[in-house]
């Protein structure tokens, strides 16, 4: 995704040369963004997190349709929230393989974004 926007910034900066166009136009698209995630629905998992099941109930009908069967992805969705708190996480996790080479992946990618050659 962020390569996507570093292209577009790119490709927008072709017809502009003002910087503050370019800036401008890049903000409106988040700010477009953040303003219509007011009209999402929240997600069923964050609402059983919150101990609002008719509200969760409601979600995952409007996310699936409004006569799916939800009841046992309900149920497995509280029993997966049940067993992730009662699992605390430590630093030391990190250090098993399953967590290490993603982890490791994704700063890999991420080293390039942030460090820049200085000529």
């Amino acid at each position: 995704m962020v390569f996507v926007g570093i292209s577009f910034a790119y490709c927008l900066g072709l017809p502009f040369t003002n910087f503050r166009w370019i800036g401008l136009v890049c903000a409106l698209i988040p700010c477009l963004c953040s303003f219509l995630m007011i009209f999402c629905k929240e997600s069923p998992v964050y609402l059983l997190s919150k101990g609002k099941f008719n509200e969760a109930v409601e979600a995952l009908q409007f996310f699936r349709g409004k006569y799916s069967d939800t009841s046992g992805e309900l149920e497995s969705i509280r029993n997966s929230l049940e067993e992730s708190f009662s699992r605390k996480a430590k630093l030391s996790d990190l250090k098993r393989s399953y967590n290490l080479k993603p982890f490791l992946m994704a700063l890999g990618l991420m080293i390039p974004y942030n460090v820049k050659p200085t000529l």
